[in-house]
């Protein structure tokens, strides 16, 4: 009895491990698809990784880009650019709830400002929620700049 109870035990965590290892990685995928799609301007296939209601938070120098719409329209233009980033960073973080999760991440994120498009900033601060609808993770807000932490 007290061997099977162990096995129990032992095949349920093997269970929950993998399972919460096959959400951060598909959560991981959709960061990186997101990426890859602000680095080659590809607003088309960044549309299906944005949830309908998407928000930013860009802050002062990119608060003109507010809602999905907005957006695209940056990723087009090439406003906001990722830097590429692998997620090795001691100050990374990956927090899955059920259905949400958040990435808190500092790749270099470059950005012409609203005000003066001839001017560009960086912030090493990034911070993502994602949703999952149906089966499939989308962004449903993004935070770019130090005051996302706050």
């Amino acid at each position: 009895m007290k061997y099977f109870l162990v096995t129990i035990l032992v095949c349920l965590s093997a269970t929950f491990l993998y399972c919460q290892s096959a959400t951060e990685e598909a959560i991981k995928k959709t960061f990186d698809e997101f990426a890859l799609a602000i680095k080659n301007n590809d607003a088309a296939a960044a549309e299906n990784l944005l949830t309908s209601d998407y928000r930013m938070d860009g802050h002062g120098e990119v608060r003109c880009v507010t809602n999905k719409a907005e957006r695209l329209s940056s990723i087009r233009s090439g406003q906001i650019k990722y830097e590429p980033h692998n997620f090795e960073e001691k100050s990374d973080r990956l927090y899955v709830f059920d259905s949400t999760a958040s990435i808190i991440a500092a790749p270099a994120v470059t950005y012409k400002t609203c005000e003066d498009p001839g001017k560009e900033g960086t912030s090493r601060t990034l911070v993502l929620i994602f949703v999952k609808r149906g089966d499939r993770w989308q962004i449903s807000m993004e935070c770019i700049g130090r005051n996302c932490m706050r």
